[in-house]
């Protein structure tokens, strides 16, 4: 039986809930009564009736996106000390974005690594510039998050043999034993850099894999490994190239896909700087990988220690950084590598994309912005739960000061064809070596860090404006549709409040839905827009509120849906307001058809009464139709403009399988959307 549990259809400020084709509508039967507190949903648990169709149901409904740009919030001091800390490495929980984790190079009574660890969405940290246990390290921070919220920490051991790692199951606060592996057989071991498969339909979720730079032979070499069993054992080291390569990144794809990247120095004895990025593909879990150099770029690193005048003599280096998108949106899958080039003396920030596994690559966007005289240490990520790209870096852009720097984030909402640019250090600084005596010569660091989801990105750097080089996080808003999608059931734990209206917070589910599944509250307070779709039943628990002023929609039907995260629980920052708050409309289903629907991707697109608008009494002037199609984040992938037929062809077939939404109007002020499904 299709219910819906505790009177979700209340009318609490401004729901609506859309109609369905052939005059049925998503739930039968919708009564609601006054609540005790006024517009509070009652926590009761009482199903209403509700008929279940007897064929597929498709459902419509609008909402529009927010526009505006990303909203930076004050920078956050980590962890306060008298020691250095540099080279941030930082992650996001997907199962509750209040929890992140941050390691740094630290150096105390000896070179160690710190770690850091937020259970609040970064507004205060708690940690240790040694690691846990005072387990030794000497440095190269990693940090990541498996599915199931278990966070993990990995450096170089102090033999520089292999690498620690550790993990926590309770949000940092404690960690289990030290793990050495060591796959080398001599002190030659760099530049780690760990991820573990989060997502849940992956075949290979929770697998953790590992890549560096093995300098057994004298020469730096990619190498890999992995992990079925949370990083208690590892299998044996897997070399990606004969040829010279450090800066090593992995990431996974939305299903169990494992990518690695690296900058490319050639067949020894190489060459700096770079002119490829190496790349290696593997679709069996890291067994085995196809290998190639599709990038060429001319990269900054002029060689031995990477230093440079140009840099204010620090040290340099070509690294590229890697993300997939595993949202759920049209360019679920696509691989992003960020790295610096040299563009005739000036360090810029490249961007490049995939669709295709790395066989092929876009055409390189410049995203560092434009009067900056240099520009490095990039490093990127992609939201899974809206598609939004981030990547932070360095960039020299005071002109009377020469090497006065701030931290930078370009974002793109629209898979990489077009960039922003937001400056998120409070504080300028001057960039120059930490200390030389110290550390190896030239030395600040070899890159910094960011990562996002749910709508939020969280950028992490060092820098020295107090005089001591400390490590910072600022969390990046972004005005974004957010979506949670599952092929099987949604399952929302723990304290939750939706306050945000910069954002929408779509739940869909192919099977059930189900709010504060255990103990716990999850309120919608306005002006929060929340959005829910399930195809057999949404139960919201005790512990529900809607709070008067908020939108609300839900919707039984058939959900076509792909499966990026089952639970959600967020806090937000209410202390400041977007002005163009999400305006959910009402759909008028009734002014256009759409058939056939699903389909695989050929529309066609009927005007049911077609619009004549008498302008004197001779003549008449013929509506001009615009359409508009978006995807479940609110990004538009095909829109026209002048239509003048009162039937026409929508072509959405290199579109993703998936929901997506027509949008129609015109220039007599006209508006009509519609719901429609691209089949596989």
């Amino acid at each position: 039986m299709k219910n819906l549990n505790n009177f979700l259809l209340v009318v609490i400020g401004v729901i609506y809930m859309c109609q369905m084709a052939s005059g049925q509508t998503a739930l039968n039967r919708a009564r609601s009564r006054p609540s005790p507190t006024p517009g509070i949903i009652p926590q009761e648990s009482r199903p209403l009736p509700n008929t279940p169709p007897k064929e597929p149901v498709i459902y419509n409904f609008r909402y529009n996106k927010i526009t505006g740009s990303a909203r930076d919030g004050a920078d956050v001091h980590v962890h306060s000390s008298t020691n250095d800390q540099a080279e941030e490495h930082i992650s996001i929980d997907k199962t509750n974005r209040n929890n992140l984790i941050m390691s740094s190079n630290t150096f105390t009574s000896t070179y160690s690594a710190g770690y850091y660890y937020s259970n609040n969405g970064g507004s205060t940290w708690s940690g240790s510039d040694d690691l846990p246990g005072g387990v030794p390290s000497d440095g190269d921070p990693s940090t990541a998050y498996d599915q199931n919220g278990k966070a993990f920490l990995v450096n170089i051991d102090a033999s520089d043999a292999g690498f620690n790692i550790m993990n926590s199951s309770n949000k940092g606060s404690s960690w289990s034993t030290n793990v050495d592996i060591t796959p080398t057989s001599s002190p030659n071991f760099d530049k780690e850099m760990v991820t573990a498969d989060n997502t849940p339909s992956s075949p290979n979720v929770n697998n953790i894999y590992v890549v560096y730079a093995d300098f057994t032979s004298g020469r730096p070499m990619p190498n890999f490994v992995s992990s079925t069993n949370s990083g208690s054992t590892f299998s044996s080291a897997l070399a990606l190239t004969t040829n010279l390569g450090s800066g090593c990144n992995v990431q996974t794809g939305p299903d169990g896909e494992v990518y690695v990247c690296w900058a490319d120095y050639g067949a020894w004895p190489g060459s700096w700087p770079a002119s490829h990025i190496g790349f290696a593909y593997s679709s069996n879990a890291g067994s085995s990988f196809t290998t190639s150099l599709p990038i060429s770029f001319t990269g900054i690193d002029p060689g031995g220690l990477g230093i440079s005048g140009s840099f204010n003599d620090i040290g340099v280096n070509d690294f590229p950084s890697m993300a997939v998108d595993k949202s759920c949106g049209s360019n679920r899958g696509r691989i992003y590598v960020t790295y610096p080039e040299n563009n005739g003396g000036i360090a810029v920030i490249r961007v490049k994309y995939s669709d295709n596994h790395g066989s092929t690559w876009s055409t390189a966007s410049t995203v560092s912005i434009s009067g900056a005289s240099q520009s490095f240490f990039p490093w990127i990520a992609v939201d899974d739960a809206t598609g939004e790209i981030s990547v932070v870096y360095y960039a020299f852009d005071n002109p009377h000061s020469s090497f006065s720097t701030n931290v930078y984030v370009a974002y793109s909402s629209d898979g990489g064809s077009s960039w922003d640019n937001i400056k998120v250090s409070d504080n300028s600084f001057t960039t120059a070596p930490i200390n030389n005596s110290r550390y190896r010569t030239g030395y600040m660091g070899d890159y910094i860090g960011i990562t996002a989801f749910g709508g939020k990105a969280f950028a992490a750097w060092m820098d020295n404006h107090t005089g001591t080089w400390q490590a910072y996080v600022s969390p990046v808003a972004y005005p974004t549709a957010v979506s949670f999608s599952s092929t099987t059931n949604i399952n929302v734990n723990g304290n939750i409040e939706l306050t945000d209206d910069q954002n929408s917070w779509s739940y869909l589910a192919t099977d059930d839905i189900t709010a504060t599944a255990n103990s716990g509250t999850f309120i919608i307070d306005k002006p929060a827009t929340v959005i829910m779709e399930a195809g057999t039943q949404i139960d919201l628990k005790p512990g529900f509120h809607a709070i008067s002023g908020c939108s609300l929609h839900a919707f039984i039907g058939t959900v076509t849906s792909c499966s990026n995260t089952l639970s959600a629980p967020f806090v937000f920052d209410t202390s400041s307001k977007n002005t163009d708050p999400l305006n959910p409309i009402a759909d008028d289903n009734t002014s256009f058809s759409v058939y056939p629907n699903p389909s695989n991707g050929i529309f066609k697109v009927k005007i049911k009464s077609p619009d004549i608008y008498k302008t004197n009494q001779a003549n008449t002037d013929k509506v001009f139709y615009h359409f508009d199609v978006v995807d479940v984040m609110g990004r538009v992938i095909n829109s026209s403009d002048n239509i003048s037929e009162n039937e026409f062809a929508l072509d959405l077939s290199t579109a993703r399988p998936g929901i997506y939404f027509l949008r129609l109007s015109s220039n007599k002020n006209f508006k009509g959307c519609q719901r429609i499904v691209v089949s596989g």
